[in-house]
């Protein structure tokens, strides 16, 4: 009734929320709403909100983050919308909002329509719709992102240049690590730009058994990468943090080296199948090492300590 009224403007965006009201429906999945409007030779179908509006959103945009797969297939099969139009405000794309919010019948379709780049980064974060859906958690979504070809799987995904596979492996998404490494373009050896910190190190700094053995199973990744600011390596790392079953997953390869830096001051950690030993530098014992590090399993695995360890030469444990 009221789209036939001359007074009324189809374009009017409110005042709140710089939405028009093709926008307003496709956000909330109006598929009747969106179909009239459409059939309007007076409405742009991929009008941005305005100035006022807080993300810049086109109607496929909005549609696109919640997930309404009949708004967006309506929109797709107009020729006059950008299907790869980014927000004026953060410069997420359609296809970067649905994978972040894990909408798998969206991402699909927006694969499938010419003009979409797969691997295009917001303005603001410089994630891409594969960075988004590893950081959170949606396996469906990074499947399909991984199979397209175009698509680069060593992405840094954070402000301290962590790639995918780091924050999967730290995070303790066995999944998405599995389908990462099956790509033979993914370098798992590739550490932050800021810390120096690998995925192997990230994964046994968390305690995370299964990933770790994920990676050590992929050949060139090397186990002794010590990270840019104190030198830790991976088996630092988890004994610094008490995994247990890390440290003995490392200790069970032998290019895995036992006697690494592990602390901004430059102790040297000693370890073997069962025992552990912070050694020389300044002059602590094991005893101190057992306390100050408040972790039960070392007392127990270390038993009690018979010497002090110095000048590196390791205290009698047996």
């Amino acid at each position: 009734m009221l789209l036939k009224r001359g007074d009324v403007n189809p374009h009017q965006a409110g005042a709140e929320c710089g939405a028009t009201p093709l926008s307003l429906a496709a956000a909330s999945g109006h598929e009747g709403v969106v179909k009239m409007l459409l059939e309007r030779e007076d409405i742009d179908p991929d009008q941005v909100d305005t100035e006022d509006s807080e993300f810049g959103r086109t109607p496929l945009s909005r549609a696109a983050a919640n997930g309404h797969e009949g708004v967006v297939m309506m929109l797709l099969q107009r020729e006059d919308v950008n299907p790869d139009q980014a927000g004026t405000e953060c410069g997420e794309t359609p296809l970067s909002l649905a994978a972040a919010n894990g909408h798998e019948g969206v991402v699909k379709m927006l694969l499938e329509r010419e003009g979409v780049n797969p691997d295009r980064a917001d303005t603001q974060s410089g994630r891409t719709p594969l960075s988004w859906a590893v950081g959170r958690g949606h396996g469906g979504v990074v499947k399909m992102l991984l199979e397209q070809e175009d698509v680069n799987p060593n992405q840094r995904i954070t402000k301290d240049g962590q790639t995918t596979l780091a924050w999967a492996a730290e995070s303790g998404r066995e999944g998405v690590v599995r389908m990462l490494l099956k790509r033979h373009d993914v370098n798992p050896n590739l550490a932050d730009t800021r810390y120096g910190r690998t995925a192997l190190s990230r994964a046994s700094g968390n305690g995370r058994d299964r990933v770790v053995k994920m990676l050590l199973e992929r050949g060139e990744v090397n186990p002794n990468t010590p990270d840019a600011w104190y030198g830790r390596t991976p088996l630092a790392f988890a004994t610094w943090n008490g995994h247990e079953g890390v440290v003995k997953i490392l200790l069970e390869r032998e290019d895995v080296n036992p006697r690494v830096p592990n602390s901004p001051t430059g102790q040297v950690l000693e370890a073997g199948p069962d025992w552990l030993v912070l050694v020389d530098v300044d002059d602590w014992t094991r005893l101190t090492w057992e306390v100050w590090s408040g972790l039960d399993w070392y007392q127990t695995s270390l038993h009690k300590r018979s010497h002090e360890c110095q000048n590196g030469t390791q205290a009698n444990t047996r």
